[in-house]
């Protein structure tokens, strides 16, 4: 019995020792995370075994880049303090994997770090100093294989020395305009190494030095002092690279008194820059220092027609401005053409125009319902503007084809009243899809006759009359290789179309349509339209309620139908009647002509008429039955 008890102890011991996985729902995108919180006393946490496979390739357009087309797991965590973390990944023998941090779900090529790896190495991501709030870890990989079946993630905190000593551990701070005026202080470089002595603050570059990563999220306007305190002979520079460039900085200030110091006025661009603060090597560090980044203007680009955000078209297109914001910007403008979209606080680019462009423009207002935006000419926008766009539901909405001459516009971002905050929501510039040549009239593609030839209409705009249909249209000239009824034909196309014949091809004199047709094969069209051999006809190729896509285009005279005199289509009695008629009592003549050729004489005479009656009443050959020798049936 004792024997007994003592085994039952030492499993229970075991299965208490041992780490056990708990059951988790979720994990499969950003609607449905595997939420965990995170604080000291649930780390470090672990998942084990966790897998990608069977999720869906949900997000493939990440930081991760080429690592991010398998099926992925999200991971969702709350950090209720300060605190740095690592996170670890192994792939447990996968090779193509990545693993990336970032705030915002869905993700996109903006995040906070990640890590790919084409081995099967474990990954590994230092996070100092995060800020309170919520954030996201991604795991994903190369499309081959399409998933992991298996890796184990790790968070846990850490503790970081010598942070800001080099590139490869900066000081990081997030600057937008929330968050100015910025002072971080009682800072130092002594106890540092003066890693980088090749930039461009020359001699100022001797000391020790600290570096500081700045996130820059909007575009901004900015002043950045050093106070050294009772230090002398100090410096600091900004680039876009690190360490900073020897011959190329951004910005630069230096000074031999020990008194505060700065550069002003220096725009920025969202993206991630570096400031490197340094002495001349005597004394070779700075004991305590201050730095201030502020607002020079007390506000922002882009909260006013005074200060406007800068887009230049075509040359910055396609550009694309995220975690835009109007909180905080004032409500300047109210009496525009946005109407009742107006009355909140807005927000105002400037898009100098360089050459005549045509622009799409969309606003992602992330989940903020009744937004709006309009361009104009004029800033403030009035009562009349070139284009606007509102929307009551919480989805991207854009301008389409907005044609631009050289010049000067500004588009205004607005919503309706309310509580609810208007940030983090994202504006598009791009340059319009390339339109067909044969859009516009004047530039219709000559042709003759032509069987199934391919078209498009996408990206097409709408120009002409508009008398027979008002889509996107594209157009061709066709000269009738002869005479007779012509065939006009979108049969076979892959949209709903609209076809309209002109008698010319003049653009600036074209009438009644001598054809309109919109649906007679199913949804595509055809006309038939009588033509003389060597005019010209417009065809308008467009579609209906708007609708574009690609089609096939046929355009020539059939041969004649043998028999059919009346031209509908079927040769019967009422065609004998009609040829009688002709002959004896000034009827209307055939045509064409060859169709009443019954008989394959090379006449048009009663003798057709008869082969005609003999065919339909008497069992006789019909029109234009050949004999195997050459000769007609019917012939008299």
């Amino acid at each position: 019995m004792m024997i007994r008890m003592t085994l039952i102890g030492l499993l229970l011991v075991g299965l208490l020792a041992a780490p056990v996985a708990a059951q988790r729902t979720g994990g499969d995108n950003c609607d449905d995370p595997l939420e965990v919180y995170l604080d000291w006393n649930n780390l470090p946490f672990q998942l084990l075994g966790e897998t990608t496979c069977g999720r869906s390739n949900d997000y493939n357009s990440t930081c991760l880049g080429n690592y991010d087309e398998g099926e992925d797991f999200v991971l969702k965590f709350d950090l209720p303090v300060f605190m740095s973390l690592m996170i670890t990944m192994d792939p447990n023998g996968t090779s193509f994997t990545g693993v990336m941090v970032f705030q915002h779900c869905y993700p996109n090529d903006t995040c906070i770090a990640y890590s790919t790896e084409s081995g099967i190495a474990t990954h590994q991501i230092d996070l100092p100093f995060l800020e309170p709030g919520s954030y996201y870890v991604m795991v994903d990989n190369w499309p081959s294989p399409d998933c992991i079946p298996s890796f184990d993630l790790q968070i846990e905190e850490v503790f970081f020395d010598n942070f800001g000593q080099n590139c490869g551990i900066p000081i990081s701070l997030e600057l937008s305009p929330q968050n100015m005026p910025m002072l971080i202080e009682g800072q130092s470089t002594c106890g540092l190494v003066d890693e980088y002595d090749n930039t461009c603050l020359g001699d100022y570059d001797g000391g020790e030095d600290m570096i500081f990563e700045i996130h820059v999220t909007t575009e901004n306007v900015v002043n950045i002092g050093l106070d050294p305190h009772s230090t002398t002979w100090t410096a600091f520079v900004l680039d876009d690279e690190c360490p900073p460039a020897a011959n190329d900085c951004i910005a630069m200030s230096t000074s031999s008194a020990a008194q505060y110091h700065e550069v002003t006025n220096i725009a920025l661009s969202p993206g991630y820059y570096y400031l490197m603060v340094d002495t001349w090597p005597q004394p070779d560090c700075i004991p305590e220092f201050d730095l201030h980044i502020n607002d020079p203007f007390g506000h922002q680009m882009g909260d006013d027609c005074e200060l406007p955000l800068q887009v230049n078209a075509p040359g910055d297109l396609p550009i694309t401005f995220e975690h835009e914001y109007t909180t905080g910007r004032q409500n300047d403008y109210n009496n525009t053409c946005l109407g009742a979209y107006d009355e909140d606080e807005d927000l105002i680019y400037e898009v100098d125009v360089t050459v005549p462009t045509c622009v799409n423009i969309t606003l992602d207002p992330a989940g903020r319902a009744g937004t709006g935006m309009a361009i104009s000419e004029t800033c403030p926008p009035g009562t009349e503007c070139l284009a606007m766009s509102t929307n009551d539901a919480a989805t991207p909405h854009s301008l389409q084809n907005v044609a631009l001459d050289v010049g000067v516009y500004y588009l205004i971002v607005d919503c309706t009243s309310g509580t609810e905050l208007f940030d983090d929501f994202s504006v598009s510039f791009e340059t319009c899809p390339q339109a067909p040549e044969n859009d516009k009239c004047e530039n219709a593609i000559a042709i003759g006759n032509v069987t199934n030839m391919a078209f498009s209409t996408e990206n097409a705009t709408l120009d002409g009359p508009a008398e027979c249909q008002s889509a996107p249209n594209i157009w061709y000239c066709y000269t009738a290789q002869n005479t007779g009824v012509a065939e006009f034909s979108l049969c076979g196309s892959s949209y709903d179309t609209y076809i309209a014949v002109y008698d010319g091809c003049d653009c600036g004199a074209l009438g009644t349509p001598l054809g309109c047709n919109d649906d007679y094969c199913d949804l595509q069209s055809l006309a038939f339209v009588e033509v003389a051999s060597g005019q010209q006809y417009l065809i308008e190729v467009g579609g209906s309620g708007g609708a574009t896509g690609g089609g096939v285009l046929t355009a020539y005279i059939p041969p004649p139908e043998c028999g059919n005199v009346n031209g509908d289509g079927v040769a019967n009695i009422t065609d004998a009647v009609s040829l009688i008629q002709w002959i004896f009592a000034e009827g209307t003549e055939p045509f064409p002509m060859a169709a009443g050729d019954a008989n394959c004489d090379v006449l048009v005479n009663v003798t057709d008429a008869v082969c005609i009656i003999q065919w339909i009443f008497a069992g006789g050959p019909p029109p234009c039955d050949i004999d195997d020798d050459g000769t007609p049936d019917c012939y008299y």
